[in-house]
């Protein structure tokens, strides 16, 4: 009789607590966002870039009727751009932080900031300065553009999830436009300024643990956000952030009926906190993902979906191989200089610091060391290992189509070989 009461209290308490649902108590913080504020700048610019459709036939060199234009027509549009302009470049004085995402609908998301009021405008923008400047024979201005364009890519993920990494690294596509043929006319001097401002960028770049740091911040908010509503999981279901392209449009709804806030909440937090020892390591160093909590809301925002392996990890592929691509710049700069001063290219990359780079970078696919290099025939290779961490001697990575079974070299996170300079980037 007293087991019976005993299971029937029990019983009664479960359903209590699957009925009685609270929301979590979880106190984010929000950062203080630096007075004044570059992103201020940089959005206005680009808002006001928007309104003429002009800017994106220009970078083609052709007018809205597709007809070419002379250097004079694309003086003309860069000319009607200078406001915009001015304001980025005020920008580029300040402090940058993203004001940070603290719900699901925010407007600084990446189907939002990369739409047509995103930060791409300014870059189309910027590019068709540098054509300008080109066709003036002004090479270090057009150098200063790409850069100028490079600090903008780096800047834009500050203070965002981890999407906005990507959004970082779509601008960072850009960057690379013109850039052989813009250093193949600088003189020695010219390419050692451009590459202590490389230097000089490079150490703005965030920390990939501090973007998962704002990725929890997110989550965390948003969830409380979307968990104060009466029918939080039809709202949450329907959140393309939270739900999202990576989930392959599977309808999680019924799933989600059996989980709590609470439980969603832990997992969601203690899953990003589990990364976070990881992407303090080397890319190279990593082997396996911290377990995958099997609540829709991770399961959606976070598992393998339509690609191979754990949204975090693709990322963070994705970061240090543009990392890798502003190394190479970088580096190929100095090589540059180098050769035009000695007549030659060095046989060790040491042999260029400190009078042309004030430090040769390490490869992020390595646990430790330079990037591969030696001098050839026909110039010098230059190469990191890789995603696989192996070197393989300058052997470039290939990519073979399952559809079609055709060979690029592209670079994907489960690449064999060497990312090889002038070859796989």
């Amino acid at each position: 009789m007293l087991s019976a009461l005993a299971v029937a209290i029990a019983a009664a308490g479960g359903w209590f607590w699957f009925l009685h649902d609270p929301t979590p108590n979880v106190n984010v913080q929000t950062p203080q966002l630096p007075t004044p504020n570059a992103y201020d700048k940089y959005f206005a610019a680009a808002n006001r870039a928007v309104e003429d459709t002009d800017i994106s036939w220009a970078v083609d060199g052709i007018d809205t009727t597709g007809v070419r234009l002379s250097q004079r027509g694309m003086e003309a549009v860069l000319a009607r751009h200078s406001w915009e302009l001015a304001q980025f470049r005020q920008g580029l004085e300040m402090d940058f932080l993203m004001p940070a995402a603290r719900s699901f609908t925010h407007p600084v998301l990446p189907e939002r900031i990369m739409g047509p009021r995103g930060p791409i405008d300014l870059e189309k923008l910027l590019l068709v300065e540098t054509r300008v400047l080109m066709g003036r024979g002004d090479w270090p201005g057009a150098m200063g553009s790409r850069l100028d364009a490079l600090e903008l890519a780096i800047d834009w993920p500050h203070g965002g999830p981890i999407m906005l990494e990507l959004a970082g690294v779509t601008l960072q596509v850009y960057v690379n436009w013109l850039f052989p043929q813009i250093m193949e006319n600088l003189s020695a001097d010219e390419a050692i300024v451009a590459v202590r401002r490389l230097e000089l960028i490079g150490t703005g770049r965030r920390p990939f643990a501090d973007a998962l740091r704002e990725e929890k911040r997110f989550m965390q908010a948003a969830l409380l956000e979307v968990f104060s509503k009466p029918q939080w999981r039809d709202e949450l279901v329907q959140t393309p952030t939270a739900f999202g392209e990576y989930s392959g449009g599977k309808d999680y709804r019924n799933e989600l009926r059996s989980w709590k806030k609470r439980q969603i909440m832990r997992n969601v937090t203690e899953y990003l906190d589990a990364w976070l020892p990881i992407v303090q390591k080397p890319y190279a160093a990593y082997r396996t993902p911290p377990p995958l909590p099997s609540d829709p809301v991770c399961t959606a925002s976070y598992g393998p979906g339509e690609i191979d392996l754990p949204i975090i990890v693709w990322i963070w592929f994705m970061r240090e191989k543009a990392r890798v691509e502003i190394d190479f710049q970088m580096i190929t700069l100095a090589l540059h200089a180098y050769r035009l001063q000695e007549g030659e290219y060095p046989e060790r990359l040491r042999e260029m610091t400190p009078a042309i780079i004030g430090g040769v970078p390490q490869d992020p696919f390595a646990l430790e060391g330079l990037y591969g290099y030696r001098r050839t025939s026909e110039g010098y290779l230059l190469y990191s290992i890789g995603p696989d961490g192996v070197d393989d001697g300058g052997t470039p990575c290939e990519t073979k189509d399952p559809a079609d079974g055709s060979v690029s070299h592209i670079v994907r996170e489960n690449s064999r070989g060497d990312i090889v300079a002038g070859v796989n980037l």
